[in-house]
């Protein structure tokens, strides 16, 4: 089996030889064998994450430039991959940029797989309101175009089932949800202080990557931020000649639309909440978040903003909060199957990406528009397993007893 490459051979070649070096030179400066560096640059083997970072200083060249899809033509400016895409809580990591670079090259293959339509949907939600029209009617736009109902919502029978619930409006308009913590054939698990979620701002495919990582209410949370994001149609990253101040306007905007969107102000005044303020606050907030499904600390950030909850107690609860979780958070590849009651790893891979990458996938394959090599990379899985998990059937398993099945066909 030919190896699959989140890196492109051909731009390997194109960094060296934009740098002016020989391939003798530049394996001698990375510490790389010429008999290496070559089959590097024949697609023959993959480069690893630390050879990569060694040809990056020898080439002079940000790391993201060796994750392009294609050579650069000659003269035009090099965008960085990270512009196309809106993230939150996110930070300049080199698993970050692996891991964009690799969800743009799987978003590429979903493109290609629905080439063969005559007529792809073309969404018109994307960029449909300006950012200068306030989080409130953005939440309130939010709501009215997914046709939503938060007290739907929150009378699931559990959190999963929230989940689940929003996921499925999100996809029932065209929007791909993936569930990431890890990038395809590379065994870092990310943390979320490196990102939480980022989307690609695409009219015909939309598509929102969300930390496998974050509590379940988080997920529920980024879901919804990102779809801000998208029917704003910024990415709040440095393009545009943006400066960092706009850029954490963009999000905060998106970030209080969320907000708005699953606790409205005015009917946080009509909470009976104001106990929250003695000594039992954590267990009465954590029992309000979960019945809002919202996360602790949302809750308390959202009750500071419209002055119900005083700031010493907020400062207060913020830290026991942030110490509880740390106790209790747990960084594993299990954790999906225990938070969404999964009971395989092709239950997971049904869980992780979706219905709409899913269905795409088997369209793609059925119209021969990508190859089983190609359905391998976009599914994050080896091409001999394709079959398996497309053809796999699961039903969920959350107590709403509302059967979610990843074989549509």
């Amino acid at each position: 089996m030919s190896p699959i490459h989140i890196t492109n051979p051909k731009v390997l070649i194109w960094a060296r030889e934009s740098a002016g070096l020989s391939l003798e030179v530049a394996a001698l400066e990375s510490s790389i064998s010429d008999k290496y560096l070559t089959a590097i640059e024949r697609g023959k083997i993959v480069a690893t994450r630390l050879q990569l970072t060694a040809l990056s200083k020898v080439y002079h060249r940000p790391m993201y430039c060796l994750y392009l899809s294609e050579p650069p033509p000659l003269g035009q400016a090099i965008v960085n991959p990270r512009m196309q895409v809106t993230a939150w809580n996110m930070q300049d990591s080199q698993d970050v940029e692996i891991l964009i670079r690799d969800l743009l090259a799987r978003h590429q293959l979903l493109k290609i797989a629905i080439e063969h339509r005559k007529a792809s949907t073309i969404h018109s939600f994307i960029g449909s309101l300006s950012p200068h029209v306030g989080a409130a009617t953005l939440a309130k736009s939010l709501v009215e175009y997914l046709g939503f109902d938060r007290f739907h919502l929150r009378n699931t029978q559990s959190l999963e089932s929230s989940f689940l619930l929003i996921r499925q409006r999100l996809e029932s308009i065209g929007v791909a949800v993936m569930i990431s913590g890890h990038v395809a054939f590379h065994h870092a698990i990310m943390p979320t202080r490196l990102y939480g979620s980022f989307s690609v701002i695409d009219a015909v495919l939309p598509l929102i990557s969300i930390n496998e990582n974050l509590s379940m209410a988080n997920w529920i949370f980024a879901m919804i931020h990102e779809l801000a994001h998208l029917f704003i149609a910024d990415s709040g990253l440095s393009n545009l000649g943006w400066n960092d101040s706009n850029e954490k306007v963009i999000d905060q905007l998106c970030d209080d639309a969320a907000s708005e969107f699953l606790l409205p102000s005015a009917e946080l005044e009509r909470l009976n909440i104001r106990d929250l303020a003695t000594s039992s606050s954590i267990e009465r907030l954590t029992e309000v978040a979960n019945q809002l499904r919202v996360s602790p600390q949302r809750l308390a950030s959202r009750l500071l903003e419209v002055a119900l909850l005083p700031e010493p107690i907020w400062r207060d609860v913020e830290v026991r909060l942030q110490e509880s979780r740390r106790q209790h958070f747990r960084v594993n590849r299990l954790d999906v199957h225990q938070k969404l009651h999964a009971n395989s790893d092709l239950d997971v891979r049904c869980l992780r990406l979706g219905e709409v990458i899913l269905n795409v996938t088997r369209d793609g394959l059925s119209s021969r528009a990508i190859s089983l090599t190609e359905a391998g990379q976009l599914l994050g899985i080896q091409p001999r397993k394709v079959q398996a998990l497309l053809t796999h059937t699961y039903v969920s398993n959350t107590s709403s007893g509302t059967p979610t099945r990843c074989d549509q066909h």
